[in-house]
């Protein structure tokens, strides 16, 4: 978790601009790239199911159709896969869940600690 000490972090001492939230986005996870970029990746992994299932089913569809020498063994070796490819969803989805939480918890206890060290506007 960031420090204010860490090259001046200091996430409520910000000037945020309503009109740019992407850059404030970007700022508060600046410290968390690389558990974001990770997740990120293993989502990318976790959705590959998605791309390639239509493309499975259409040679599946394909081999029922043309019934090709060795259609059992064909039918078996799709199946295998697309079993591959639904089973890694799995763990991936678990790891991209991890990941993700606790960048995310990490950014709100940040966020929490900032406004508590803050000064209230009224106490003047």
């Amino acid at each position: 978790m960031p420090k204010e000490t860490e090259a001046g972090f200091r996430p409520l001492e910000h000037r945020y601009r309503n009109a740019h939230p992407l850059r404030t986005f970007i700022y508060l996870f600046a410290q968390q790239k690389r558990r974001v970029l990770l997740a990120w990746l293993i989502g990318l992994v976790k959705h590959t199911p998605l791309v390639f299932m239509p493309v499975m089913m259409g040679a599946v569809v394909n081999i029922i159709v043309d019934r090709p020498a060795g259609v059992v063994g064909k039918l078996w070796t799709n199946a295998l896969i697309i079993a591959v490819l639904l089973a890694q969803n799995i763990p991936m989805h678990t790891l991209f869940v991890r990941f993700m939480s606790s960048v995310i918890r990490s950014i709100e206890a940040m966020l929490r600690q900032a406004l508590v060290r803050r000064p209230c506007a009224t106490s003047r």
